[in-house]
């Protein structure tokens, strides 16, 4: 056990007798016996039911899944909305790195997640009371990390990053095997322009959006297409220019019934038309604000922002804003089940 493993400014210390408390927005409450100040020992914890500082979530039944920047993977009970109840996580160091999570997807009984720290891992979820890690792809040569995932048939690919040594170097997009779920191996890697890629997928083709300029490979932040008609060798068919795309600024995208949404805050959405997968026409661009979490999740004839902010997408080309809230501080993503809305904070 670490005691300064997350470094923020939300972190509180009050000591009595030869007890220090401890309080942290990713960690909960920690007690620890000081006694002996040479070798501080906890001897109590709690942690709340969903901790702070969340990346990402997916709701299946009664289940929300959360993984959470420092604070790991979540499995919450939520089949009684007003009373959450955590059932498991793992905050658990990876190869000796923290862990920090930028992506989750559920597919059947697996849980598959990105990390910046730690590429890729794998949870069997079948009791959520107690998953375990499965399989992982790293390299413990050398650093490397990942910004985003998406699952396709019997792929995952990963918007990642490699130093010089690794068995993946440079940025670019990563294609790994996923024939037996449980075991990922690494199987192909694409050298594409720029960096930070997020991505979605939809039949034969992967969309990969720009988040930053590589200064080795600088191109306009653009929207890039990629045939994976042979899932594990994607080949680039296209790009297109975002206009109003930043360097290092948040976006998402989002592929549904032949459309494909973008996310640019504050900016606004871009929506695209899919008739043709290789050549997306932009056919809207309305100008309402959003705020600074671009996550984007689809549920009927509506498009949720971050779970503040909804669109009526009716007629997609005609994007209406639908309506907002403005009780919720710092949504960052959301899981849309039924007529209720969980959301995280970033």
């Amino acid at each position: 056990f670490e005691f300064t493993v997350t470094e923020t400014s939300e972190r509180g210390v009050f000591a009595q007798g030869n007890q220090v408390y401890i309080t942290d927005q990713a960690y909960g409450l920690t007690v620890v016996d000081a006694h002996d100040a040479g070798n501080p020992t906890r001897i109590g914890y709690y942690l709340p039911p969903v901790p702070d500082v969340l990346q990402a979530i997916r709701v299946e039944g009664d289940y929300a899944y959360v993984v959470g920047r420092t604070s790991g993977f979540h499995i919450v009970d939520i089949a009684n909305p007003s009373q959450l109840r955590q059932l498991s996580y793992d905050n658990s160091r990876k190869n000796l790195y923290l862990q920090n999570p930028t992506g989750l997807e559920l597919v059947g009984k697996y849980a598959y997640i990105s990390d910046s720290s730690y590429p890729f891992r794998v949870y069997d979820v079948s009791n959520p009371n107690q998953p375990v890690q499965t399989g992982a792809v790293f390299d413990p040569a050398a650093s490397d990390g990942a910004y985003d995932v998406v699952i396709a048939g019997k792929a995952a690919y990963l918007s990642g990053w490699g130093l010089q040594d690794a068995f993946y170097p440079g940025d670019g997009l990563w294609v790994i095997d996923l024939s037996d779920p449980s075991r990922p191996q690494a199987a192909q890697f694409v050298d594409l322009p720029n960096e930070r890629w997020q991505l979605a997928t939809d039949g034969h083709y992967l969309y990969a959006l720009d988040g930053s300029v590589d200064s080795k490979q600088s191109e306009p932040l653009s929207l890039r297409i990629l045939d994976i008609s042979q899932p594990l060798q994607p080949t680039e068919v296209n790009q297109i220019a975002i206009e109003g795309a930043m360097p290092l600024g948040l976006s998402d995208i989002l592929l549904d019934d032949g459309f494909l949404y973008v996310s640019l805050p504050p900016q606004g959405l871009k929506v695209f038309d899919l008739s043709n997968p290789t050549q997306p026409v932009e056919v809207a661009s309305p100008s309402f604000l959003m705020g600074m979490s671009p996550k984007l999740e689809k549920a009927g004839n509506n498009l949720f922002v971050a779970g503040t902010m909804a669109y009526d997408l009716t007629d997609p080309q005609q994007p209406q804003l639908a309506g907002y809230a403005n009780n919720v501080f710092e949504g960052w993503d959301c899981a849309v089940v039924g007529d209720r809305i969980y959301v995280i904070t970033k």
